[in-house]
């Protein structure tokens, strides 16, 4: 956020060094909580940046500082930025390479040669280590395990295919990139070339990999970038709408340090709390349309987070050294109780070998499950505690099965100790 506020401000032609500040802290604000309610600082296919909990993809933040020292003409610091992301998230160098080229492209065209040559040597020397090495441990076992291993992942995941993703709202989302580059064209033209060019290159590369249909080339993700751009592109959106108000509307708050502070500090607590509770479906504006529209919504949606947060906590209380076999899309239970899983749907790795455990594992699951529905007893020693939810019907044991001892956590979910 500080960084985008120095770049805003450096093009803020105000006076007053405060108050420039506060305007600019109050825009990238109120983009944060336009962007987290209405889902447009998201890239496409829901690709986010931050999340409610630490993950790799956070890296990406480096990205959005890349962008913005490039734009400044920092080249070094920017570089620095780009590979420090690469580092913490390999799975991201493909997104980063096309950002890089971008840059590259831009100094081309300014015949800037000195600083392409710092951008890219320094970017080659300091991106081959992270590479090397993600090259080295994830590299193929054998050709027919990294195909199986690929395919797995395709198959498994549906986010990483873009006609299963592709929406009316990432459509959106490319125009809204489109646009901002536009916006700025005057007042930063590198940073307008950057996010053109980067566009571009995403959505080529995206179209050629689907037509392809390669399972590799699907997961080098090029459509990631946009998890960069979008935030960029909703923040410049918004400072332009908000700059461009009449001058007698602005006065008013500029004139009044107490009620710029006030709206910062409001919007600032609300960025928060919604960082905190991320996936409440009160945020999202589709929730309060569903409820308005269809009765009980508000009490299943609200219910099914209250539910999963007490068997999170029952789990806490529990011994540690339980191994669970929760419901494959219970995927909140391992971060936020602190237990080990046997496995869900959402966390695979990509070494070839541990994605096919990872599918064995989920088939060793899927056959439990089933053994439960049927009343059926389940042969694998792997995992101690099942948790059992009643509402679904995958994912609980027949009403007339003695063979378990259920007991239940709340009215909804329960647990099975099978040893």
């Amino acid at each position: 956020m500080l960084a985008v506020m120095t770049f805003l401000d450096r093009h803020n032609d105000r006076r007053d060094a405060l108050a420039s500040y506060l305007w600019s802290g109050l825009t990238i604000l109120s983009a944060v909580v336009l962007g987290r309610l209405t889902g447009l600082s998201a890239g496409v296919s829901a690709q986010n940046i931050l999340c409610g909990y630490w993950q790799p993809s956070e890296a990406g933040v480096f990205l959005v500082i890349f962008v913005l020292l490039f734009a400044c003409r920092r080249p070094v610091c920017s570089v620095m930025c780009a590979t420090l992301a690469v580092a913490l998230h390999p799975a991201i160098a493909f997104g980063v390479l096309i950002l890089v080229t971008a840059a590259c492209i831009r100094l081309v065209v300014e015949r800037q040669w000195r600083e392409l040559f710092i951008l890219g040597g320094v970017f080659a020397l300091l991106v081959l280590p992270p590479v090397g090495y993600t090259i080295i441990q994830f590299m193929p076992t054998t050709s027919d395990l990294a195909y199986r291993a690929s395919h797995i992942l395709l198959q498994k995941v549906p986010l990483e295919i873009p006609s299963r993703w592709l929406s009316s709202l990432d459509i959106f989302k490319v125009f809204m990139i489109a646009i901002a580059a536009y916006v700025c064209r005057k007042q930063n033209a590198r940073l307008s070339s950057v996010i053109s060019i980067s566009l571009i290159f995403g959505i080529v590369a995206t179209v050629i990999f689907a037509f392809l249909d390669d399972d590799l080339l699907l997961l080098l993700f090029p459509w990631r970038v946009s998890a960069v751009l979008a935030p960029i592109a909703l923040i410049l959106i918004v400072s332009a709408v908000v700059n461009g108000l009449p001058y007698k509307w602005t006065k008013i708050i500029y004139t009044h340090y107490k009620l710029l502070f006030f709206c910062i500090m409001l919007l600032a607590a609300l960025v928060q709390f919604m960082k905190s509770y991320h996936d409440y479906p009160g945020f999202m504006p589709a929730y309060w349309i569903e409820a308005a529209l269809r009765s009980g919504v508000y009490n299943m949606k609200v219910q099914d987070r209250l539910d999963k947060t007490e068997v999170i906590n029952w789990a806490k209380s529990q011994d540690p050294t339980d191994l669970y076999l929760v419901p494959l899309d219970f995927e909140q239970f391992r971060i936020k109780s602190g237990r080990p899983i046997f496995v869900d749907s959402k966390s695979h790795p990509y070494k070839d070998i541990e994605v096919i455990e990872w599918k064995r594992r989920i088939e060793v699951a899927e056959q439990a499950f089933e053994s439960l529905r049927e009343c059926k007893k389940i042969d694998n020693s792997e995992f101690n505690v099942v948790i059992l939810d009643n509402s679904s019907f995958f994912y609980k044991v027949k009403p007339s099965c003695n063979l378990y001892n259920e007991k239940q956590i709340n009215s909804r979910f329960g647990f099975v100790k099978l040893r």
